[in-house]
């Protein structure tokens, strides 16, 4: 909802003929109405000197907030002209808010839009000043992306109890902020013609063919892959219809099973605007549009799906879990071809640092360039290290840029016409950069930034001045020359990670950061993703992993220590899932609080192992230490990723420094038995379950007396299998009468009455 009021009629009223006056207000209500309904808004109503409007009703856009910003900024300039025109002094108060309204006919009338949202709109515009645009936090959260915003601090507005979180708006940001210098000046993309060629006929063929396409974009850090990936989709936007993309990236301290494949998912349903049950049935109505699977199918591919979108804190039993494994991947690629369908237009999805990713998600793309999706889809995979094992995906290596694309941003920097570049200038920053054009950017800024260079021509100032040798050296210097609060923020902000959150990084801070994150993006050191990864949070990402690097060496020892902790406790009273258990331990691990991070990573571990999530849960265990129960925890899962050899190795290494603490010793030799029974060495496994079946402890015997059963169906003793089976199952059910409600033995109960069913089946 936008709210506008027009302030100096009164004043020109005096003096002017009403008719006058009329004509004036119709000439700016009528350019109004234009902007407004240019941008995809609705003219709600026009009361005296103010107007009203509505962006998401009668018709919805993703971007509605944005678009309620843009119009307010292009009013203020038509009224500004209108002003420079007439002579006349008007100005106008805007407020901007957004959130649930009803959109109803009252008597017959047009339709409108009436409730608190409403107020809470109007509330803005009666405070804000003359001449400026004010918005609710919401919007600010909405639209940051595509605006600069100055934190107004709260405000008591009449009519609410609560203070209200206010924003102005400061002007609109260049596209691709992230590629500009100090926040305003978008550096010259040189060298990258035929790569952008290629990645067109990539899009064409995809489009044309209506199959997906895979290219990895390889190169060293900052040459230049994630600026291509960029500049290539705002190309492609404007070369083809309905091209919409979708940007992850990959971060190690943001762990979890196909986090970025969740992300862009979570991205093209809408997830964080709609209610949870409504993106279950568009997902089940979209499966079901394709014609392509079963009910059966549809129902297993949903609630897949369903548990990677919407975490639980613990998941389903798996029995057979490669062939779980093998239906996630066939879900994710059904669900992937139904929501991005040609009927919604062709996509670009960026996987940006690749080389971070994990492994599950290496493994959703490697199973997707294998059998590529049958929808327009142009996955660009921004990479330093190759994917070998990747079938069908073209690569596009970077190469270092030349001697005469450096004078083409010396030009563009230093504002000088090329033939007032001395060459050795640029023979020095080429030979200083290897033509990496981050460094060269960074170089660059840092001698006009400290008046090292002379003009006339441009040219280094005098002998001996001091330059840092390396590329982290000048990033170094450059944040530590910031002011003090902004040094503070972003140092912070780097113990995160390459991608923080606004919130999370106040918490840490234990004071709000008001405007310093603005000015820290204006200053071209961070910029703000339009998605966030925790869900009502505002996310930022540095513009390279080597500035946050180097600001995170400005750190001492116990300076990170201290951050790392606090991170790690704010992280942990926010952990609703293993991703950020993972990285509350992470912190913890840094901050050396070695206790708390291992029970934090094997808790992490146990969530993902019981979500099936084996890749993740080994990582977290490997984190977690060697513990004995560790180590029969990593065989267990090494089993559930088919590296049997591996787990059976892992627990011969360790079996006898247990050999004393029989329960636990007993359990080694029972997955090991399940270990050998996977490589089909069934006398040997036997031999292992010897001792653990003679166990005092009733489920360790159950376990072994299952296992045994097991192997002896494996080998057609089918007599022998349903004895040991039944005694099984007797301890078992006299168990379940003390324990009740015990997970693990109503699993184990369930497996016995299958395996027995099979017997009786063979026989």
């Amino acid at each position: 909802m936008l709210f506008g009021d027009i302030k100096g009629f009164t004043t020109l009223s005096e003096y002017l003929d009403p008719e006058d006056v009329e004509d004036i207000i119709n000439e700016i209500f009528t350019l109004f109405r234009k902007i407004i309904e240019e941008n995809g808004g609705y003219v709600d109503k026009f009361i005296g000197d103010a107007v009203m409007a509505v962006f998401g009703a009668p018709r919805m856009h993703e971007d509605d907030a944005r678009r309620a910003v843009i119009s307010a900024i292009e009013m203020q300039e038509v009224l500004k002209e209108i002003n420079n025109k007439r002579n006349m002094n008007l100005f106008m108060r805007i407020g901007i808010n957004t959130g649930n309204a009803l959109w109803s006919s009252i008597a017959g009338e047009k339709p409108t839009v009436m409730g608190d949202a409403v107020n809470v709109a109007q509330r803005l515009e009666s405070i804000c000043e003359p001449g400026k645009i004010f918005v609710s936090e919401k919007v600010e959260q909405l639209a940051g992306k595509y605006f600069y915003f100055k934190d107004r601090g709260e405000v008591k507005v009449k009519g609410r109890s609560e203070a209200l979180k206010v924003f102005e708006v400061l002007g609109e940001k260049i596209p691709f902020s992230e590629f500009l210098i100090r926040g305003r000046i978008k550096t010259p993309f040189l060298e990258r013609e035929k790569e952008i060629e290629k990645l067109k006929e990539h899009l064409k063929e995809s489009i044309s063919e209506g199959n997906a396409r895979f290219v990895l974009i390889k190169g060293e850090a900052g040459i230049g892959k994630s600026r291509l990936s960029y500049e290539f989709i705002e190309k492609a936007k404007k070369e083809f219809s309905q091209v919409k993309e979708f940007i992850v990236h990959s971060d190690p301290l943001r762990s979890g099973a196909f986090l970025p494949v969740i992300q862009i998912l979570r991205m093209q349903l809408e997830v964080a605007l709609k209610e949870h049950s409504y993106v279950i049935k568009e997902i089940e109505d979209l499966l079901s549009k394709t014609g392509k699977y079963s009910h059966t199918e549809i129902s297993t591919f949903t609630k897949i799906i369903d548990e990677l979108l919407y975490p639980r804190e613990s998941g389903r039993e798996f029995h057979d879990e490669a062939r779980i494994f093998r239906e996630r991947l066939s879900a994710l690629k059904a669900v992937f071809e139904a929501i991005f369908s040609k009927d919604f237009g062709s996509y670009i999805l960026v996987f940006d640092d690749f080389h971070r990713a994990d492994v599950d998600t290496r493994k959703f793309i490697e199973y997707l360039t294998a059998s590529p999706p049958e929808v327009p889809i142009l996955f660009l995979i921004a990479s330093r290290e190759d994917l070998e094992s990747m079938d069908n995906i073209s690569i596009i290596e970077l190469r270092p840029l030349s001697k005469l694309s450096l004078f083409q941003i010396v030009k563009t920097i230093f504002d000088v016409e090329q033939e007032d570049i001395h060459e050795e200038f640029v023979d020095f920053i080429i030979n200083k950069t290897a033509g990496n054009p981050y460094y060269m950017e960074e170089l660059l800024l840092y001698l006009k930034d400290r008046d090292l260079v002379q003009y006339n021509p441009l040219r280094i100032s005098g002998e001996g001045i001091f330059v840092p040798e390396t590329l982290q050296g000048i990033l170094v210097e450059k944040v530590d020359t910031l002011p003090q609060d902004m040094k503070k923020v972003i140092k912070y902000a780097a113990c995160i990670g390459k991608v923080f959150w606004k919130k999370v990084l106040e918490e840490v801070l234990e004071k709000e950061t008001g405007n310093i994150l603005t000015e820290l993006e204006l200053e071209g050191l961070i910029f703000r993703e339009p998605h966030s990864a925790i869900e009502g949070d505002i996310e930022y990402a540095f513009k390279h992993e080597l500035l946050r690097e180097s600001t995170y060496s400005l750190l001492t020892r116990r300076e990170r220590e201290t951050i790392h902790r606090k991170i790690g406790e704010v992280l942990e009273s926010r952990a609703k899932n293993e991703s950020i258990l993972f990285n509350a331990a992470y912190h913890y691990k840094h901050g050396r609080e070695e206790e708390k991070a291992s029970k934090l990573f094997e808790k992490a571990g146990d969530i993902a192992f019981d979500k099936g999530y084996f890749s993740f849960a080994l990582n977290c265990y490997e984190c977690a230490g060697r513990s004995p129960v560790l180590i029969l925890k990593k065989a267990h899962t090494l089993e559930n990723l088919s590296f049997y050899k591996e787990g059976e190795e892992l627990l011969r290494q360790h079996i006898e420094f247990i050999r004393e603490r029989e329960d636990l010793y007993f359990q080694y030799k029972i997955r090991l038995a399940s270990l050998l029974e996977k490589q089909a060495k069934f006398d040997e496994a036997l031999e292992e379950l010897e001792e653990a079946c003679t166990s005092h402890r009733a489920d360790i015997k159950s376990e072994a007396l299952y296992k045994r059963a097991w192997i002896l169906f494996k080998k057609a003793k089918y007599k022998e299998s349903l004895e040991w089976a039944k005694s099984s199952l007797t301890i078992i059910e006299k168990e379940l009468e003390v324990r009740t409600y015990e997970k693990e033995l109503i699993r184990r109960k369930g497996s016995v009455y299958n395996l027995i069913a099979s017997i009786y089946h063979r026989q």
